[in-house]
């Protein structure tokens, strides 16, 4: 099955992303429901299956995901007491219909022109932007570069901060988090800056003959 689904990354502090099985097997419920409207022929009864919906059995979804079925039926209600799901029972089958589908495949439907419309549009207003991404990527120092600006703005500044902050903005594409949302770098040596306070200093032990000569008061 060809497609693409697309997942947040907030789902690695959802509760589902703890447990392996749960996970694996709601990734397989989002790439399962259909994409688009479809009938379905179940045993002589044509059932209508829309968009971000699956027809398919607790049998069904056993034998594929290798357990029994009462470990299926209480996952399922689990979904559904969080509202991921919705089931509704047909008599021969399982309906099951994915909550905010458009969430996961939300982009490269015809059900959703008004929201591509809508993209468009702030894109087009806020084309300006493209150049700033351009200048993001163009003044991306090298990590001796950000080292080199911070040791400028504090000597004594503990190095392995340093990289730990360097690495975490290549990891967010060169974005810091603010109030919760990631907002591109620009300026990196003003964010840099902004950022020295949080970072740690080493202590620098001072040579024996000066803190002597400090006793004597000779300095």
């Amino acid at each position: 099955m060809s497609g693409w689904i697309r997942i947040d990354r907030d789902i690695t502090s959802h509760w589902i992303f703890k447990d392996e099985w749960k996970f694996r097997n709601w990734i397989d419920l989002l790439t399962l429901v259909n994409h688009s409207e479809q009938k379905v022929n179940l045993k002589g009864t044509v059932l209508t299956c829309k968009r971000g919906q699956t027809l398919c059995s607790l049998d069904t979804l056993a034998k594929r995901w290798n357990c029994d079925k009462s470990k299926v039926r209480r996952f399922l209600k689990l979904l559904e007491s969080d509202s991921m799901i919705e089931l509704k029972s047909e008599h021969i089958t399982t309906r099951l219909t994915i909550c905010k589908y458009d969430t996961y495949q939300g982009e490269r439907n015809a059900d959703e022109t008004k929201v591509k419309h809508k993209r468009n549009a702030s894109e087009t207003q806020m084309t300006p932007n493209k150049n700033d991404k351009k200048e993001k990527k163009e003044t991306i120092p090298t990590f001796d570069e950000f080292l080199a600006y911070a040791i400028s703005l504090k000597p004594n500044i503990n190095t392995e901060d340093v990289r730990l902050k360097y690495n975490s903005w290549i990891e967010n594409d060169w974005s810091v988090n603010r109030n919760g949302k990631l907002q591109p770098i620009l300026r990196w040596k003003v964010t840099l800056s902004n950022t020295m306070p949080y970072l740690r200093e080493v202590e620098i032990e001072e040579p024996k003959e000066l803190l002597l000569a400090r006793k004597l008061g000779l300095c």
